[in-house]
């Protein structure tokens, strides 16, 4: 968490400078803090959507589909 910081850039880095010292102290806090700010609503709850709802396609390899399904999953960092 003491070098989080450092990872970030530019708006990021802006956005972590507004919370007061030590009120995020989990990674939990930070990552639904950090989603809030940076991932519209709307794309959450759609990738979220096509995660929950996914199946499978008629004729599709095993590898086909998960391929299919890591794409939203990765674009999606949580479900919240």
């Amino acid at each position: 968490m003491n070098l989080f910081m450092f990872s970030l850039t530019e708006k990021a880095l802006d956005w972590l400078d507004l919370f007061l010292p030590n009120s995020l102290t989990t990674w939990d806090q930070v990552t639904v803090a950090c989603l809030c700010k940076f991932i519209p609503l709307e794309k959450m709850t759609g990738l979220r959507s096509k995660i929950e709802n996914f199946e499978e396609e008629p004729n599709e390899s095993l590898y086909d589909e998960w391929a299919r399904f890591e794409n939203p999953k990765d674009e999606c960092p949580i479900i919240v």
